[in-house]
């Protein structure tokens, strides 16, 4: 299966799908990811420092967008977007929640969902986890595999403390984790989420 993940940054794709992106990679899925530049942003070394955990895990078809223009939800935004979406010809899409906080995250969720218009699968995912966020998938890891698999990775958001704590991002990573599911003494702590907005059919862990 191809697919596709949209986002305003390298950073912020690796802050809410990093580990699902990777697994799906490691499943055999072709992954690619379009990063819709703001041009007035400053380049981040953070960036490049993303970008080299994505191709480490696998992922290494970056499309860079630096024209597109996030002062509104346009056509021109659409087409731009669009003929990318049209040479990747993913079947799954991931991109932000349309009623995001961010505006940026705003504009270019309801610009990918013009330019996305016949594709099968769309997964949304909101950094802030707002109250109208309501997630129906959910990437599930024990903690044994959280840290076994951000190390081997070296998530670029990844922090070992000397008590050896770790956080992917702001989440904490311990065994004192919200449980969301235990079986046989193994605790699953949910690690991404995502609103699913078209019909999907995958198995566990994704249900």
């Amino acid at each position: 299966m191809r697919i596709v993940a949209v986002g305003t940054s390298v950073q912020g794709l690796a802050r809410t799908c990093f580990l699902t992106l990777r697994k799906l990679r490691t499943d055999g899925n072709e992954v690619s990811l379009i990063i819709v530049k703001d041009r007035t942003d400053r380049r981040d070394s953070r960036e490049r420092d993303a970008k080299a955990a994505f191709e480490k895990s696998g992922i290494s078809s970056v499309y860079p967008i630096e024209e597109f223009d996030y002062t509104g939800v346009s056509q021109r935004n659409a087409n731009i977007l669009s003929t990318y979406i049209k040479v990747i010809k993913p079947s799954l899409v991931l991109m932000p929640f349309w009623k995001s906080d961010d505006e940026k995250d705003r504009i270019l969720s309801k610009t990918a969902l013009i330019a996305c218009r016949g594709i099968g699968s769309v997964f949304m995912f909101d950094e802030d986890k707002k109250s109208t966020f309501t997630p129906t998938a959910s990437f599930m890891l024990n903690h044994d595999e959280i840290i076994s698999t951000v190390n081997a990775v070296d998530h670029p958001l990844a922090i070992s403390g000397a008590n050896g704590i770790q956080t992917v991002g702001s989440r904490p990573i311990t065994d004192s984790a919200p449980a969301h599911n235990s079986v046989r003494g193994v605790i699953n702590v949910e690690i991404e989420s995502f609103e699913i907005h078209r019909t999907v059919l995958l198995e566990e862990p994704w249900e």
